[in-house]
Formats: C-alpha cells, structure tokens, sequence
C-alpha cells in the first residue's frame, strides 16, 4: 500500500502519464462542472433558486456609475462617494454593497463608452470583448494554434470569478500579455500595450523600471508616450479638476483596504490574509515587505 501510494506521488510530481490528452480531458472535466457551478451561482442570485435576503451586486456597477456621472457631464462627481454610490443604485437597485472605484479618468473614458449602453448589455459586451481578447494573446504566448487550448484557459477558476464579478482582469491580462509577446519583435508596439495599462497607476512603480533595467529603451519610450497622451486625452475629456479629485479621492484609498470595508478574503497578499486572521495594518504591511523580500531573493 505504501509502495502504491510512494509511486502514485512520484508519478504525479514528474507528471508521468500526464499527457496532453489526459489534461484536456480534466480540463474539459473541470470546465463542464464551473460553468454548472457559475449558472448555479447566476440563478441564486437572481433568486431563482431560493429567495435572495438582500440585493446583490458586482464590481461592474461601479464601472458603469462612474460612466454614467461622466456621460451626465458631471465626471468629478465619479470621485465623490456619495455621488457615485447613488449612481449605483440607480444602475442597478436600491441597497446594494457599495463598490469603491478608484481609477483614474483615464479608465472613465471606457467606462463612459460602456454606459452608452444598457447595463447588462454593456456588461456582457466588456466581459465578452474582453475574453475574447485573452484567450487570443494567450494561445499565441503558448505558440498553441488549436481550438481545444481555448479548455484549459476557460477551465482556469479566476475567468469565471472574472465573469461573474464583471471585472476588467481580462483586459490586464491580454495588454500585459501581448506587450510581453512583442518586446523583442516590435517594441513600439509593446511599449504601446504597456502605456494602455496606466489605467492601473501601481503598474507604473513596476514596468518603467523593469523596460528600464532591461535596456528596453524604444519600449520604455514608447510606453510613456502612450500613457502621456492617454491622461492628456482624459484631462480634455473631463477637465484637469477630476484628475485632482482622482489624487485626492486615491490618497484615502490606504484606509480602504486596511479596513476591512472590502472584504480581505479578496485579497490575494499576504496583507490580506494578515489582517484576514485579525493582525493589524502594521504587521499586515510588515509581513508583506518581508514576504516581497524573499521572493525576490528566491528568484
């Protein structure tokens, strides 16, 4: 019994016997069984399954508020709570869990076009855009042309809690993706993807000095001239006021997240998990820093 089960670890840590068709048949498994799960899930919330105590929300009726303040010509609105947390029970119904936004007017400029449409609607258009997006840049990082790839990516357990959420993962994933797979080939090009994701300024602190360490210079370059005229472009859009009321509004975000008034279970850190387990925000941050620390030794 012991030899059995020592050969059944060896297997699986050398992955004998684990051929392609093997994954793709539990990809294909795992997959059939989340899109259950997510359908399962959708009903329950729209109470089809039980009756739902309270109502419910997704991280896209922020996306969608903010948009709608803007498209309303009242942009700087979108960085005062109150203002925004209204628009969100307008989008979607009175009672909802507040979803906190703090991206810059930058991301409003696509939440804007996003709140042309009708909620759902533009809801499943972003989502779906989006995805279709992903899997592109994912199937040529992995140099894989055939369909049956697309299993395995869609069976990855954080695109349905991407879908279900209505975040704008998807669309990270595929500009970091792509700008990563034209680095060495067109590196304009790369730089361009790379200057797009500005919309999440905290990559700002990671990829100019990653560009720069490398000697990616044309990519560097063009990545910031990409990023520049992006925030140019949204400060005529929406006037240089709301990039203020952005700074002001994103300088209170720190309290946010220490909190707790979003749930740390969402956090993927060990800050979260941290103050997830009752620790308070100094030892959150301290254990991240050690953590981040020894990582980069490890690597």
């Amino acid at each position: 019994m012991l030899s059995l089960l020592a050969g059944t670890v060896a297997r699986l840590r050398h992955g004998t016997g684990f051929g392609r068709s093997r994954a793709l048949g539990y990809a294909t498994i795992l997959l059939v069984l989340e899109i259950a799960t997510f359908l399962f899930i959708v009903a329950g919330t729209h109470g089809l399954v039980v009756p739902v105590g309270g109502a419910t929300t997704t991280d896209f009726a922020s996306f969608y508020a903010a948009g709608s303040l803007a498209d309303a010509g009242m942009p700087a609105a979108t960085y005062d709570q109150a203002a925004h947390r209204a628009a969100e029970e307008t989008a979607t119904t009175v009672g909802i869990g507040y979803q906190f936004f703090y991206y810059p007017p930058v991301f409003l400029m696509l939440c804007a076009a996003l709140a042309r449409l009708p909620y759902l609607t533009a809801f499943v258009a972003l989502e779906a855009a989006t995805l279709a997006l992903y899997l592109f840049v994912a199937r040529r990082t992995l140099d894989e042309p055939h369909w049956r790839m697309i299993v395995p990516l869609l069976a990855f357990p954080s695109v349905f809690w991407t879908l279900g959420l209505g975040q704008n993962a998807f669309l990270t994933a595929a500009l970091f993706g792509g700008a990563l797979l034209l680095i060495d080939r067109r590196p304009v090009g790369s730089g361009l993807l790379f200057g797009l994701l500005c919309y999440k300024p905290h990559f700002g602190l990671l990829i100019p000095v990653a560009l720069a360490a490398g000697g990616r210079w044309r990519a560097f370059a063009a990545a910031t001239a990409s990023a520049a005229l992006l925030v140019l472009a949204s400060a005529l859009m929406f006037g240089w006021g709301t990039w203020r009321d952005f700074l002001t509004l994103a300088l209170t975000s720190p309290s946010t997240y220490q909190s707790g008034r979003i749930d740390f279970a969402g956090f993927v850190s060990v800050f979260g998990a941290i103050r997830l387990i009752g620790g308070s925000p100094a030892a959150a941050y301290v254990s991240q820093i050690l953590t981040s620390l020894g990582a980069r030794r490890l690597i």
